[in-house]
């Protein structure tokens, strides 16, 4: 590592900051001071006026400042360092789940290939309580804190190189800076000989691991080596000599783990690179063996990646047999899936700009495409575009929200259509994230577990989709009521016999099918609806009601069991085959549920009895 880079790192990076609020266009975090420091030199550090600063903690500008004490600190969104790490990060914690994009526009539209890069992820998508880098921040060098007397593992004015050894129970973190915050970027184990470089302060050391990595580690976890070692008695030489034996092979995968135990679900202490030679201690099994690398770690490694010195090792060639056309990503960050549906897995992702090669359309939604890695799947037709296209500055991202359910049990297909498979539902009153309207008939959702697919945009409570039901719930019962019409005419005409059986029974308010009434065999509470009808109001109490039940044209007895009032109403038609009625045992005309004394509600108990 160059030299100018290890100066950078070690006197650039400062303690990491995390923001604790974001308000008037500003970000508020906390400084803590350290010996020597002042009001004035703090304001000085962040750019910010004393006035402001004093203001802010509610302090007079002339105040002396204790070490330790916690100075909040206010700075605009548009002054974090988007470009080079030149001093703290600063940190942002999700409150939500949101994209990366609105990370960006949140925080002065920084790049959202810095924050993929500065976070080491790869998808747009982040959770609640996830921690963001998100700029850098002009901070306090990293300087001796004056507690060093004493305790110092190097010599007096604390340069030079030196070897020392690692004192932990378990394993020793290395990070990217002098901060617990900061990512790890090797692990050392207990008695593990590191360089020295520099020690920071009674706190922070700045070490080199056998293999040339470098970072921070705890101070109080390294231990000077003497210089010369003790004598080791002859059966301990010889025990030592014992375990170093072993067979010297290579990696012939791209790069091996090395486990801390037989098994992927143990943790990585450390990776080997393709032809590095490891020493072979012991082969558990066909799947796993213990190894040795060159710096003396020892570990587990999966055995079907490693080979004899002998071995030669394929090179990976790009399939040349299926030619395409080159093209780029328009979208921010699109998915690349296992197949043709975003019902299928995401495999990869591909960011704004990238190139890529598409093999084949599917069709005028999907194409299969490969990546600049090799890897192959199937993208969305309509975020991929020639090279020489020019992308359009990306607009205000209009969040997904959330809509509830109305009508009935809403099925979440595989495509949109009927004939796809159900693969979700979601019940009534139950709220979905609507993705996307794809057409006036039906639009993308996904579940509040995560599934997602396609539904029928009419039972999702967006504008006008009330209404929508009602008239279609209306059309429906009108039809039914037009039905029985016409099959009473037809058996009128029919069957003189039976017509002379029925009385000629004048109407009342709630008893025009009295008489025709037979008291049935069953009895049961029913979860009840209302269809609107423009009979039974004015024209002697006739009443109507879809059920399964009970047959066409039969009469039922219906009861309010809340005021004992009743109506004798004639079977229309049935319930099911349709989605708006799922929840719902029967509907009653709006004529009869008036006079059972019920308005104005959506869904209520009645007492049915019919054959």
């Amino acid at each position: 590592m160059l030299a100018g880079f290890i100066f950078a790192v070690m006197f650039a990076q400062a303690q990491a900051k995390s923001i604790i609020s974001i308000k008037n266009k500003k970000v508020l975090f906390q400084h803590t001071v350290v010996a020597k420091e002042t009001l004035t030199g703090i304001a000085k550090m962040y750019d910010v006026s004393i006035a402001e600063l004093a203001k802010e903690n509610d302090i007079d500008k002339n105040t002396a400042v204790k070490i330790g004490q916690k100075i909040k600190i206010a700075v605009p969104v548009s002054a974090i360092n988007q470009k080079r790490k030149t001093a703290s990060p600063l940190y942002y914690t999700v409150d939500s789940e949101e994209t990366l994009t609105q990370v960006s526009k949140r925080f002065n539209n920084v790049s959202v290939s810095n924050l993929h890069n500065w976070n080491n992820i790869k998808l747009n998508r982040v959770d609640k309580g996830d921690k963001l880098i998100i700029g850098y921040l002009p901070g306090a060098l990293v300087k001796d804190d004056g507690k060093n007397t004493g305790k110092n593992i190097m010599s007096k004015n604390n340069t030079g190189e030196k070897k020392v050894k690692v004192n932990v129970e378990n394993t020793l973190n290395i990070r990217k800076g002098p901060d617990a915050e900061l990512g790890i970027v090797a692990i050392a184990q207990k008695d593990d000989v590191l360089t020295l470089v520099k020690q920071l302060n009674s706190e922070w050391s700045f070490v080199r691991t056998g293999d040339g990595t470098e970072g921070f580690v705890a101070s109080q976890f390294l231990v000077p080596i003497d210089e010369k070692p003790a004598q080791t008695p002859q059966k301990e030489v010889q025990k030592e000599v014992q375990k170093e034996k072993g067979k010297e092979m290579k990696v012939i995968g791209t790069t091996l783990n090395i486990r801390k135990g037989p098994g992927t679900n143990e943790p990585i202490i450390a990776t080997a690179a393709q032809e590095e030679k490891i020493i072979v201690l012991k082969n558990l099994n066909k799947d796993w063996a213990k190894v040795r690398l060159a710096d003396g770690t020892e570990g587990f490694a999966a055995a079907q990646f490693i080979g004899s010195l002998q071995a030669t090792i394929e090179k990976v060639t790009p399939k040349v047999e299926e030619k395409g056309k080159e093209m780029k990503v328009i979208g921010t960050t699109i998915n690349i899936r296992k197949g043709p549906s975003i019902a299928d897995p995401i495999i990869a992702t591909a960011a704004q700009e990238e190139k890529l090669t598409v093999l084949k359309n599917i069709n005028k939604d999907w194409v299969l495409v490969r990546l600049n890695d090799g890897k192959e799947g199937y993208a969305a037709a309509q975020f991929i575009a020639s090279l020489d296209t020019k992308i359009e500055p990306v607009k205000e991202v209009v969040a997904e929200k959330q809509v509830k359910v109305i009508g009935s049990l809403l099925n979440i297909r595989k495509g949109a259509s009927t004939d796809n498979e159900i693969i979700a539902q979601a019940k009534q009153e139950e709220n979905v994230i609507l993705i996307k309207e794809i057409n006036k008939d039906w639009a993308a959702v996904r579940t509040m577990d995560g599934k997602e697919g396609f539904a029928a945009s009419l039972y999702l409570d967006l504008p006008g989709n009330k209404e929508k039901l009602l008239a279609q719930q209306t059309a429906l019962a009108a039809a039914a009521l037009e039905q029985a019409k016409l099959d009473a005419e037809k058996e009128k005409q029919n069957n003189v016999e039976e017509k002379a059986s029925i009385p000629d029974v004048k109407p009342t308010s709630n008893n025009y099918f009295e008489a025709q009434y037979k008291r049935g065999k069953h009895t049961k509470v029913a979860a009840s609806s209302i269809f609107k009808t423009d009979i039974g109001w004015n024209d002697g109490g006739k009443y109507y009601i879809l059920i399964d039940e009970a047959a066409a044209g039969s009469i039922v007895k219906i009861t309010n069991p809340i005021n004992n009032q009743f109506i004798y109403a004639k079977v229309l038609g049935k319930m099911s085959g349709m989605d708006i009625n799922n929840g719902f045992d029967i509907r009653i005309s709006d004529a009869g549920a008036a006079i059972l004394g019920i308005k104005n509600i959506d869904k209520f108990n009645v007492e049915i009895n019919y054959f």
